[in-house]
């Protein structure tokens, strides 16, 4: 494999990622609004943690059935 072609993976494998976290941080900045949980969304707004942080409180939240 070129270095070409493993760079090309490389940047499309952090985009995939990036944009994994963007949608998390939305649905954790959604949930947050809505359960009224001004302090999650701040610290959700502020902080950029590559999707760990909206992972852990939407799992730390997750309606029951």
């Amino acid at each position: 494999m070129s270095l070409a072609t493993q760079h090309i993976i490389l940047y499309l494998s952090l985009a995939l990622w990036m944009i994994g976290a963007l949608i998390l941080t939305g649905f954790a900045m959604y949930r947050a609004a809505i359960k009224e949980s001004k302090g999650w969304f701040w610290v959700l707004f502020i902080l950029n943690t590559a999707g760990i942080l909206p992972l852990i409180y939407l799992l730390s939240t997750k309606e029951g059935k």
